[in-house]
């Protein structure tokens, strides 16, 4: 996937902005002050892939003042079948919207997800190393949607089956009743752990060779943390602790209790690496998730990279780029400015100013 137009109309301070993209200059790198938009366009790109904002959950905020709706579009090249392929959404404060592939009106925001995979590297992907397990569990399932798609309805499916648990462990309903919607979350349960693992053995590859190849840090481990004892199967253990899970009201333990976890020496991340080179171990994941993604035929997937300067030295930052470059992937980014990225990553960029929510192509 290669977009070669977007148009962005409003969104926060963005409005009725349209820019073509090279084809041949992969990255886009978009610069100006705080606050002039440049960040809006790489939400606008996620929000077109994912449904949703990078950087809120409220629509309030999202959809620019004085209109009822924000309106992206994309025209992108399929170079595995030499066609183009256009992708347009709405959508409302009232979160209802239209999405449409080629004119034709899609129901499912999994279908456009599927064809434009997308993987973002912000400020808050610190969350990746540092942050709450619920995040590390959202990079994994898309790194495994894209890798099988049908594992976002089998997430969906445990969700609502684990929900349904819960309503009947708040409600005291009679053990054996309790026991039956176990077996539906305990097939689930399986089937996305067993999916999420496979998932991780690649991964965890992957990671130590960027790791090493990014960094001189040594003794970097990551292992997958299931969301129960690895020592039983999932149906014994929420039949062992049943009456703890009616005492709390919800089940305690699960797929949705997963987590990564990431130590060097032995000894958790955050407590005894610096900002810049916990930086780095996310842009390792990154990296190495979209290495997965080449592997298993997926040679298009967009990344996007907000305020990569941040925390990184010069010479970190560009092994970054030269190894995405040296991917083929299309890399759309922000900086304030050009300083610090290097000529050889510059003559490889095409470069774009933004402000006031305008954006306009180098002519430098």
């Amino acid at each position: 996937m290669l977009i070669t137009q977007l148009k962005i109309d409003g969104l926060r301070n963005l409005k009725q902005c349209s820019v073509s993209f090279d084809p041949i200059r992969k990255v886009s790198l978009f610069i100006g002050n705080n606050g002039a938009g440049k960040t809006s366009v790489l939400e606008a790109i996620h929000c077109l892939a994912t449904g949703n904002s990078f950087r809120s959950s409220s629509l309030k905020h999202l959809i620019a003042q004085g209109v009822d709706a924000y309106t992206i579009f994309s025209k992108s090249y399929l170079s595995h079948s030499d066609s183009d392929l256009a992708i347009g959404v709405t959508k409302n404060k009232d979160g209802k919207g239209e999405a449409r592939l080629n004119g034709e009106k899609i129901k499912s925001q999994e279908t456009i997800s599927s064809l434009l995979p997308v993987i973002v590297l912000e400020p808050g992907s610190f969350d990746l190393v540092i942050g709450s397990p619920e995040y590390r569990r959202r990079f994994m399932d898309w790194g495994v949607f894209h890798v099988k798609h049908e594992f976002w309805s089998l997430a969906s499916r445990f969700k609502k089956a684990a929900k349904q648990r819960n309503a009947l462990l708040r409600s005291h309903a009679a053990p054996s009743l309790i026991r039956t919607f176990t077996r539906q979350l305990v097939n689930l349960a399986d089937s996305m752990s067993e999916a999420r693992l496979e998932y991780f053995g690649a991964l965890k590859d992957e990671f130590e060779r960027v790791v090493a190849q990014l960094t001189d840090l040594e003794n970097v481990e990551i292992r997958y943390n299931r969301g129960w004892s690895k020592e039983v199967d999932y149906a014994d253990y929420l039949d062992a602790n049943l009456e703890k899970d009616l005492e709390a009201g919800y089940t305690r333990y699960g797929p949705h209790r997963a987590d990564l976890i990431i130590r060097v020496n032995g000894l958790p991340v955050k407590e005894v690496l610096s900002r810049g080179q916990l930086k780095l171990l996310v842009c390792a994941l990154v990296l190495a998730q979209c290495r997965l993604f080449e592997r298993h035929g997926n040679n298009e997937t967009l990344l996007l990279l907000d305020d990569l300067p941040s925390e990184l030295d010069e010479e970190h930052r560009n092994k970054v780029l030269q190894q995405l470059i040296a991917m083929g992937r299309q890399v759309f980014m922000t900086s304030v400015d050009l300083g610090g990225f290097s000529r050889t990553i510059l003559e490889q960029t095409q470069v774009f100013h933004v402000k006031q929510g305008k954006i306009t192509a180098s002519t430098d």
